[in-house]
């Protein structure tokens, strides 16, 4: 959905897992990353404190089916500058988060 959302935006980088992300971060240098909370090897909101430690203007938004306060105020504490809930995404609200972060 992401993808399809942000088609003729920009480039587009999946990765399976968080392994990856850290490491090839700094090769891309996306303009903006969105990050799930729960992930297969690694929480996302541990991941959003190490990619802040390499570049604190990094421009993350959250994504999770698991959108409780707890959470959403973690995210945003943490250094996020965007969440959205699986549950309700939709192109617009994609493409919104992204002008919120990046403009």
């Amino acid at each position: 959905m992401i993808e399809k959302s942000i088609d003729g935006m920009g480039k587009v980088l999946q990765y399976p897992d968080a392994g990856a992300l850290d490491k090839e971060y700094a090769q891309h240098a996306p303009d903006a990353i969105f990050l799930d909370i729960h992930m297969p090897s690694r929480s996302g909101l541990d991941l959003l404190k190490d990619i802040l430690n390499v570049d604190p203007t990094a421009k993350v938004i959250m994504v999770t089916s698991d959108s409780n306060k707890e959470n959403v105020y973690t995210a945003h504490a943490g250094g996020a500058k965007g969440f959205l809930s699986k549950a309700s995404l939709t192109k617009d609200s994609i493409t919104q988060a992204i002008k919120r972060c990046v403009d």
